[in-house]
């Protein structure tokens, strides 16, 4: 995907799909959390932490079915 898009390109994408991105009935919040910071990580890896943190909460809590 980084070859194809530059950064930001990539951060675009990974702030759509975040934005899509909810968990499946059958998913345990862990492996919710997991699949969103896999994302996030992916996609924001030219962040900060405390950045990347800050968009993975926000799009865990949007996403969460509990």
């Amino acid at each position: 995907m980084k070859e194809r898009f530059s950064d930001k390109d990539v951060s675009a994408v990974a702030r759509r799909e975040l934005n899509f991105t909810n968990q499946e009935e059958n998913e345990s919040l862990a492996e919710f959390a997991q699949r969103i910071q896999t994302i996030t990580g992916d996609g924001f890896a030219h962040a900060d932490t405390t950045t990347r943190n800050l968009i993975a909460t926000e799009a865990f809590l949007k996403g969460c079915r509990v």
